[in-house]
């Protein structure tokens, strides 16, 4: 069992325009090694599921997941997203995902 103390909290913020460049790839990497499990339909927090261009992520600090929706690298929007119907909802301007690493 890890502590509380041995974990460092991080995150990443992701904008929502054009000039927002991300590597989906490296993004998913990051998730990955932050403690986030790929699925296929996320469900409940420290999920993400990934589908082309589209990233589902249900960060700690969100009450809702979110979709990001990449063009290339470009953070193309950023939606809440209902995770019983699979409909996304509100825009949002930029977003926040908590990662929670080992030190």
């Amino acid at each position: 069992k890890i502590a509380k103390q041995d974990f460092k909290p991080t995150n990443i913020k992701l904008p929502s325009f054009s000039s927002a460049i991300w590597n989906l790839s490296e993004l998913k990497k990051k998730l990955t090694n932050a403690g986030y499990n790929r699925v296929s339909r996320i469900d409940q927090s420290l999920q993400f599921s990934s589908r082309g261009d589209i990233l589902d992520i249900f960060s700690i600090n969100l009450s809702n997941p979110i979709r990001i929706e990449f063009f290339g690298d470009e953070v193309d929007s950023i939606r809440q997203l209902d995770p019983l119907t699979g409909k996304t909802g509100v825009s949002m301007p930029a977003a926040v995902i908590f990662l929670i690493s080992s030190c």
